[in-house]
């Protein structure tokens, strides 16, 4: 979907499968055999991380990419009814042996469609012990030590515009799910795999830039081809973000509550990227005189979700020398700020997992406009800008 915004097994040794160790031993009633049950997880094939490159097919592209550094955390949910001596659901910090988290921030990557362990080696199996049912979860980028309570678990980052950041979660309200139990209680059960339906956290914005009229109606460009743009930065954006991967006191709550900021704040500035895919320096754009080529400004940014962004534009006009003086007259730089909003499509603000096409048109040097467009990641138009 494109539209337009027009802004103006084989067990070689048992692991220990968690944040605390299961009961050895428990009744004949509470399982309904002791075979043991692999944990094996999916996600969603055609999400994709995004990087610096600003040219990235939308999650509806025909496309199955593969993610590296996951981490999964497979967490009760519930006790189930079959044995009531459970103890409270206290992920982190309980003292006893239930077995409340079974993965505890495994290192994993996705595979098309399968989420592996980054360890070959590794087999991680659901309790024998029929306490609880679990929900599992994996984000983007892993870190090597989140932020633990008792029921909660937080990631947090510095960005620079350049990281992606992707969550998900795999629940079922169907009974005993996800259990040992519930793969042993039918053959239909036992081909069902916990799918992590994974999602960008972030907006994304993709910049573009073409020449603008001298005057409306006039057909002429020329001015707008002594025009360089030098630099383009996003002012004031969060750069410290924070992700809530499980809350175990609200297990639902909304994608929008799923991130937050930590209070540090910085201008980000597009960069560019080498021909072996390294970042670098903003390189500098020169506007041709045709209306219908846009040129790339530097990578996609990924961003906090905003209802407005101020991007800061700096311009240079080429030295030229008057035709009837034959005065000489150096390069002039021009510095704007300008507030980007979303204007219409019934939403006053930029959304999470979607990117924007930003367009900058750029007349001349008194006047620019900013554009936007938005494909799916999902993507959109974004705001324009007449300087």
């Amino acid at each position: 979907m494109r539209t337009n915004i027009n802004l103006g097994l084989i067990l070689v040794g048992f692991l220990a499968v968690g944040c605390s160790s299961e009961i050895d031993s428990v009744s004949e009633d509470s399982v309904r055999d002791y075979s043991n049950v692999e944990i094996s997880l999916q996600s969603d094939p055609k999400i994709e991380v995004s990087t610096t490159r600003a040219a990235i097919m939308g999650d509806d592209e025909d496309v199955t990419s593969n993610i590296n550094n996951i981490g999964v955390f497979g967490l009760a949910r519930t006790t189930q009814e079959i044995n009531n001596t459970a103890g409270a659901i206290n992920w982190f910090h309980n003292t006893e042996n239930w077995s409340d988290c079974i993965l505890d921030n495994v290192k994993s990557y996705k595979e098309g469609n399968d989420i592996k362990w980054a360890n070959p080696d590794d087999v991680y199996f659901y309790p024998v012990s029929q306490f609880y049912s679990y929900d599992f979860y994996g984000y983007y980028p892993r870190v090597s030590n989140p932020i633990k309570t008792y029921n909660r678990v937080c990631a947090e980052y510095t960005i620079d515009g350049t990281q992606d950041l992707i969550w998900g979660r795999a629940t079922s309200s169907e009974k005993y799910a996800y259990s040992a139990r519930y793969y042993r209680e039918s053959q239909e059960n036992s081909t069902k795999r916990p799918n992590i339906a994974l999602k960008h956290l972030l907006t994304r914005l993709v910049f573009k830039a073409v020449p603008g009229e001298t005057y409306a109606g006039s057909g002429d460009y020329s001015a707008a081809s002594t025009m360089l743009i030098s630099s383009v930065e996003l002012v004031d954006v969060a750069t410290g973000i924070g992700v809530v991967i499980a809350d175990n006191s609200k297990l639902d709550m909304d994608l929008s509550d799923r991130i937050y900021k930590t209070g540090t704040v910085g201008t980000l500035p597009l960069t560019s990227v080498d021909d072996s895919g390294n970042n670098i320096p903003f390189v500098p754009v020169h506007m041709g005189d045709d209306p219908a080529t846009a040129v790339q400004l530097g990578e996609s940014v990924m961003l906090y979700p905003e209802n407005q962004y101020t991007i800061r534009i700096s311009l240079i006009k080429d030295p030229y020398t008057d035709a009837v003086t034959g005065t000489d007259y150096p390069a002039q730089t021009y510095i704007t700020e300008i507030p980007l909003q979303i204007q219409n499509d019934g939403l006053s603000a930029f959304e999470q997992g979607t990117s924007y096409n930003i367009t900058i048109t750029v007349h001349g040097p008194k006047s620019i406009s900013l554009t936007s467009t938005l494909t799916p990641w999902i993507e959109k138009e974004g705001p324009s800008i007449e300087l």
